[in-house]
């Protein structure tokens, strides 16, 4: 049987207004993915500086000034050893920063276990491990007695340790001056 004119026609107009339909919902898609970029970057400008109105994968860098992390972990740790995840929470309620917020703790653990084990090489603290946990203590009473910004002397400062091609700047064992490495020979001209 051969079809009509009429549901030749109508199924050809039914297959045009779906495809219609499937690219205005392809440009819909877009949309609402262009909008949810807009509202997104919208809450990241008006979040201002209040940390409890930041979103959690906003960079901790903008939360703390130069050193203020070094110092806030001092500052915990002055009352005695603390594990990482401790002085961690500490640093939170000191800035006031929402410690139920999961991704931004674990954020700022990091950012606290960074900036302890640049602590640890300049031994303003010490690391013990206790249960498969790092606790940390600082080494002195107050807590710089080794960092060169408290009082500028560099009798306290640690001795570089380099490899043999920075020998200007490390020390030999027996105090002597060790000479610069060379990249080449000079050339004996007379032999």
């Amino acid at each position: 049987m051969a079809e009509s004119q009429t549901v030749a026609t109508l199924t050809a107009k039914r297959d045009e207004i779906a495809s219609t339909i499937i690219a205005y919902e392809k440009r819909l898609a877009t949309a609402r993915a262009d909008l949810a970029h807009i509202k997104a970057a919208l809450e990241i400008f008006a979040a201002g500086d209040d940390p409890a109105t930041h979103r959690t994968y906003v960079n901790l860098f903008k939360l703390f000034r130069y050193g203020e992390m070094a110092k806030l972990c001092r500052d915990a740790l002055a009352d005695g050893p603390l594990t990482s995840a401790q002085v961690a929470a500490r640093v939170m309620a000191l800035k006031g920063m929402d410690a139920t917020d999961k991704e931004l703790a674990r954020s700022v653990a990091f950012s606290v276990l960074h900036s302890m084990r640049g602590m640890k090489n300049r031994r303003i603290v010490d690391r013990t491990k206790v249960r498969n946990r790092c606790v940390w203590r600082l080494t002195s009473a107050d807590g710089a007695a080794n960092s060169l910004s408290t009082d500028g002397s560099r009798a306290l400062a640690l001795p570089l340790a380099r490899s043999g091609q920075t020998g200007s700047r490390s020390r030999p064992a027996d105090g002597s001056r060790a000479t610069p490495f060379l990249t080449h020979r000079p050339k004996d001209t007379l032999s």
